[in-house]
């Protein structure tokens, strides 16, 4: 199983995990994507990069757990309808998928105290003083 657990607070923080271990913490910078949407949409980005490098087992399980209800939303609608970082994150899940591996949106609510929701968020805020944003 692995998770990520992208969050925004004028950053963007990213937390993938293996399990219980983590492979990835990154803080970014997300300011110049636009609204808090399109942060969130970086972020997840972000993370689904860092999976698609990993070697994953056909038939596992990748669970998204993200506080951005719009996202999840966005990927039970037309997602290619959201702008580029919509677009992007859908050709990377796409890419995921292809390789026979299920994908899961799991949204989770902000600011309740989930440990990894909490780190994420700590990453978000570093994020803000960082200054490359490429994706």
């Amino acid at each position: 199983m692995y998770r990520t657990i992208p969050s925004q607070v004028g950053g963007a923080g990213v937390l993938v995990l293996r399990g219980d271990e983590s492979i990835a913490e990154l803080a970014l910078a997300a300011g110049a994507v636009g609204s808090s949407f399109d942060a969130e949409a970086f972020a997840a980005v972000r993370a689904f990069q860092e999976i698609a490098e990993l070697e994953i087992t056909r038939g596992s399980t990748v669970r998204w757990f993200t506080d951005s209800k719009s996202c999840t939303d966005a990927l039970n609608g037309q997602p290619r309808m959201y702008g580029e970082m919509m677009r992007k994150l859908w050709d990377i899940l796409e890419n995921i998928m292809s390789r026979e591996v299920d994908i899961e949106c799991i949204w989770i609510p902000s600011t309740c105290g989930l440990p990894n929701n909490d780190a994420a968020d700590e990453l978000a805020r570093r994020g803000i003083f960082e200054s490359n944003l490429l994706i």
